[in-house]
């Protein structure tokens, strides 16, 4: 049903028709309907108009834009082609429910095209001024006008490379979307070819019915389907199958459209693969040509992994790779596109920036392992890009040894990781581990154990018996050969624990160096266990003091002081000390370089996302993986271990508030007199029950029995409530230290934000706080007061790595958060600026 709303007196049936026609435009549907007519009616007129009807020519101011209510109108864009002559490069029809001349509002600028009434028509035209002060009242209705998203997106294939934004605007307006799974056919031989395809991220492979066994496998960033004959017009047939190996997107457009655009760019056709009678494998040769990707490999398998990577255009100024993030992608520069280089020295200081030209090869140990990027790489603008993601390259394996077994796998495998390590870029083995407790983006760039001497000390006990059992095998060997196998057995098991003890104790402690933190580790086994972290952006100063002996065998005391008012962590007998405070110093330059980037980066971000000009490369060709479910059926004996000692099940993505209270055990430890001296009650009161039948004079013994047992069980309830309402809590802000007493008596509560936290060491000491894992947790903050003890917790080394967690998504917030705040000023300093510059 048609909504007519309500009309002034005297409104003519044409102002009601106009009302009615301008409430229902499809691209005004989320806007009130009287808005729409208070702002646009007195500015629009309904016209019916015969054809060939002249609206506007290009380049005409644009005064006002059409909607088309009934018939067609036909737009047409001319450019100049590249022999220099004028050229037609979009040639459509606009059917009803369309808004002929939307570019020139969107843009801001006069008539992109012409538009000419194909038989009779009736529009309504609308003054441009009205539908300004619309879009500014809803800017919301740019994107129903333009999907911007898929603008942006085709600005990065590369088959797109070099069109003007007004042509790909055209293009966009027609883009339909297909979502395909895998073993989905796109087409198949025979069938009317009308559309080429865009690969927005997935894998397809095209074969032919000749040659089943040739294949083409084209990725994300890929265009195929174009017809073998060169001309729109003619009803072309498929020849070949194309089918989705993969969850495959695909962008879809009209052939006709696709070769309309190519007669100002030619360029666009060859980089679409053609639809032939038969496929040779070679097809995307000519791409392969141009990037270094693993040339000594053969080229059947080098062609074979093209369609694995994804290949992108990156139209403009592009952030590839940070420095000192953990890689997960190759990324391949194509021969003549430029990308700007830049990175941090050994000892923190920035090298100077250069522009390198392909082809070029980034981070491919990041196939391999996880590793560390080395250097900051923006692309340039109009530069050619494939990536591999590491996952991506791991099918492409498998898809090889399915097809033609383990030795290919081998060879390719063995092929690649010569190359990574020929590069020199690999990082040794100690930077590749993966431990559970690094954060996201976290990785080690240095363990470090204390210095030989240290062992020594911690076997000094060991040391001194074996000795003392080597003096006495020689003495016994010259006087009494015959207890020399006494000797060694008694001696050897005397002497085995405390070698063993001593070793493991060594190797226990360590100090960690990550991109994020520094982490100290002491640890005694079944004994006591000490933990500290302090964040590299926190760290003011760090101490090397070596004496006499230390300088000597190369080892010292390395102190590390943060902003925190507690003691510093400090860490003896560490070997090589200078070296270590270099790299501690460097990783903290390169934290600090690191916010700075992102900082800038978030900036670009915020503007390219105000000028619609957003650039997000789809970073694989397969999806996403997700993790597998882990089994549930678990022996009784795991599951009451796992209960027993209470272990985190904190996940990133936890809750807002994550709650912990003090272990089980210590409610036991508190609640075990009550619970004795109940049970006692009770047992008395069974007793004298037994009693009452000879001697009916003690029922006074069992009401008091009752009395007293209420009391205890009051007592244990007080108890639990005490232990229950003592609680630790940090939240996506702060943290919290709440000491209450049930019944309201009394509460102490201690808050402190999460950006004043300095430093968190944890303890465990003694078997059992071990064996049942529980111990202490203290934060320090940059407060006055700003010791926070988290006491007892249960899994103290996930309570730390949950704040640490919580503190780095915090830092992110805040540096999102003031980017965002500069921002909104940008455009008032770029407005001021062009006056300024205007004026003089």
């Amino acid at each position: 049903m048609t909504f007519v709303p309500n009309q002034p007196p005297g409104a003519s049936p044409d102002q009601s028709r106009l009302s009615a026609i301008l409430v229902e435009m499809p691209f005004l549907a989320n806007v009130d309907r009287e808005e729409i007519i208070k702002l646009l009616r007195d500015e629009s007129v309904l016209q019916d108009l015969p054809g060939g009807h002249l609206l506007y020519q290009q380049e005409d101011e644009a005064e006002h834009v059409y909607f088309v209510v009934q018939g067609q109108v036909r737009i047409t864009r001319t450019m100049t082609g590249p022999e220099g002559r004028p050229v037609t490069v979009v040639d459509r029809l606009e059917g009803q429910q369309k808004l002929v001349g939307v570019l020139a509002l969107l843009m801001n600028r006069r008539h992109t095209d012409q538009a000419v009434t194909e038989g009779p028509c009736t529009l309504v035209r609308i003054a441009v001024v009205a539908l300004e002060r619309l879009l500014y009242r809803h800017p919301e209705i740019r994107s129903q006008l333009l999907a911007p998203q898929t603008l942006n997106r085709l600005r990065t294939f590369p088959v797109m490379a070099g069109l003007d934004p007004i042509l790909l605007s055209y293009l966009a307006q027609e883009v339909e979307i297909r979502d395909l799974q895998a073993g989905q056919q796109v087409f198949t031989p025979r069938a009317e070819a009308k559309e080429i395809y865009l690969i927005h991220q997935g894998q397809v492979d095209l074969h032919s019915p000749r040659a089943p066994r040739q294949k083409v496998w084209l990725s994300t960033g890929w265009a195929f389907g174009a017809p073998r004959e060169s001309a729109a017009g003619m009803h072309a047939t498929r020849w070949c199958w194309a089918e989705a190996t993969t969850e495959t997107t695909l962008y879809q457009l009209p052939w006709s459209s696709v070769f309309q655009a190519a007669q100002g760019y030619p360029a666009m056709l060859q980089r679409i693969v053609q639809d032939t009678p038969g496929i040779t494998g070679q097809e995307t040769r000519p791409v392969l040509e141009q990037f270094p990707l693993f040339e000594p490999l053969e080229e059947r398998y080098r062609l074979w992994l093209l369609g694995f990577c994804s290949y992108h255009h990156i139209p403009q100024h592009h952030l590839v790779m940070l420095q000192g993030d953990l890689g997960d992608s190759m990324w391949l520069l194509a021969e003549g596109s430029r990308a700007r280089l830049s990175s941090l020295d050994e000892k923190g200081r920035a090298r100077p920036e250069s522009l390198a030209t392909g082809p070029l090869r980034f981070s491919e140990e990041c196939l391999i392992r996880p590793s560390p990027i080395p250097t900051t790489v923006q692309a340039e603008p109009g530069s050619f890009w494939l990536q591999l993601h590491w996952q991506d390259y791991r099918a492409f394996l498998e898809q090889v040894e399915k097809a033609e077994g383990r030795s290919a796998r081998a060879y390719i495998e063995e092929t690649i990781e010569r190359l990574v390590v020929a590069d020199a870029k690999a990082p040794p083995p100690e930077k590749q581990r993966r431990e559970p407790w690094l954060g996201e983006r976290e990785y080690i760039i240095e363990m470090r154990r204390r210095h030989w001497v240290a062992l020594l000390q911690k076997l000094s006990v060991a040391l001194f018996l074996g000795a003392l059992l080597l003096l006495l095998l020689l003495v016994a060997s010259f006087t009494r050969p015959r207890f020399v196998l006494p000797i060694l057995a008694i001696g050897g098991p005397l002497l085995l624990p405390f070698l063993i003890w001593g070793i493991v104790d060594y190797l226990n402690d360590f100090l960690i160096v990550t991109n994020q933190r520094i982490i100290q580790q002491e640890k005694v086994v079944l004994t006591s266990e000490f933990l500290r972290t302090a964040l590299l952006e926190q760290i003011e100063n760090i101490d090397v003091v070596e004496n006499f002996w230390g300088n000597l065998l190369g080892y010292g005391v390395l102190t590390v002081y943060t902003a925190s008012k507690g003691a510093p962590i400090r860490f003896d007998y560490v070997a090589r000390p200078q070296e270590l405070r270099d790299l501690i110093r460097r990783q903290r330059e390169m934290r600090r370089a690191r916010y700075r980037a992102e900082k800038r980066q978030d900036i670009q971000n915020a503007l390219e996302q105000r000028l619609g000009l957003v650039v997000e490369l789809p970073s694989r060709v397969l999806p996403r993986e997700e993790p597998k479910a882990q089994a549930t059926g678990q022996s009784w004996w795991r599951r009451f271990w796992n209960a027993l000692i209470m272990g985190s099940a904190i996940r990133a993505g936890a809750d807002e508030r994550q709650v912990w209270h003090k272990h089980w055990l210590i409610l036991l430890t508190q609640i075990l007199a009550p619970l004795i001296l109940l049970v006692l009650t009770l047992t008395m009161m069974v007793l004298g029950i037994g009693l009452a039948r000879v001697i009916p004079e003690v029922w006074p013994g069992e009401l008091l029995g009752a009395l007293v047992s209420l009391g205890l069980l009051a007592w244990m309830a007080w108890i639990y409530v005490d232990w229950r309402n003592d609680t630790y809590e940090v939240t996506a802000r702060r943290i919290i230290d709440i000491e209450k007493k049930p019944l309201f008596f009394a509460e102490e509560r201690r808050e402190a934000p999460l950006e004043q936290i300095q430093d968190i060491e944890v303890s465990m000491r003694g078997p059992v706080q071990i064996l049942l894992n529980f111990g202490h947790v203290r934060v320090r903050t940059a407060a006055t007061d700003g010791l926070f003890t988290f006491d007892y917790v249960p899994d103290p080394q996930g309570v730390k790595d949950e704040i640490h967690r919580r503190l780095e998504e915090w830092r992110r917030r805040e540096e999102k958060r003031k980017t965002q705040e500069q921002m909104e000023h940008l455009p008032d300093w770029f407005e001021m600026y062009h006056r300024l510059e205007a004026n003089k």
